[in-house]
């Protein structure tokens, strides 16, 4: 027997994908962005630095995501002004992953594009969300309609 009722409600139980989920994924996405940039100077430096960034810095890769400054100023310590040039590289790497359009600001930090991204890419998400809770709301009144029609 179909009930009208729990059937509206499952409409509105769904899940986007959290803030929690879209931390791991932006997280993910940076991780990655590090990997093809460090990748781009050969397999070998790349696991060279991280393991410099280890010992040197007490920096593990997984807690690059939250300690983006101390990245960014292990990086100068080790390449001194070459460090912007992979910074750049790994920065346009997440943007376009993210599918954002990177845009050099003067005076911004690696940090600092780190963090716009991360608040570009929330704020998309939560449009989405915004906009499929819409589409879910649509659904339930259009079904609603055309179930009290066929009921008449």
């Amino acid at each position: 027997m179909f009930n009208e009722e729990a059937f509206c409600q499952s409409l509105f139980q769904f899940t986007l994908g959290g803030s929690y989920v879209g931390n791991l994924n932006f997280e993910k996405n940076l991780l990655e962005a590090v990997d093809h940039g460090l990748l781009s100077l050969g397999e070998n430096p790349r696991k060279a630095i991280y393991f410099h960034l280890k010992k040197s810095f007490q920096l593990q890769r997984e807690s690059i995501p939250k300690e983006t400054d101390e990245f960014s100023q292990a990086l100068n310590t080790i390449f001194g002004p070459g460090a912007e040039i992979i910074e750049k590289y790994i920065l346009k790497e997440l943007y376009q992953r993210l599918e954002l359009n990177f845009e050099e600001k003067k005076g911004c930090t690696f940090a600092d594009y780190v963090r716009e991204a991360k608040k570009l890419v929330g704020k998309i998400h939560q449009e989405k969300k915004e906009n499929k809770i819409k589409m879910r709301e649509v659904e339930a009144s259009v079904y609603e309609s055309k179930y009290t029609r066929s009921r008449r």
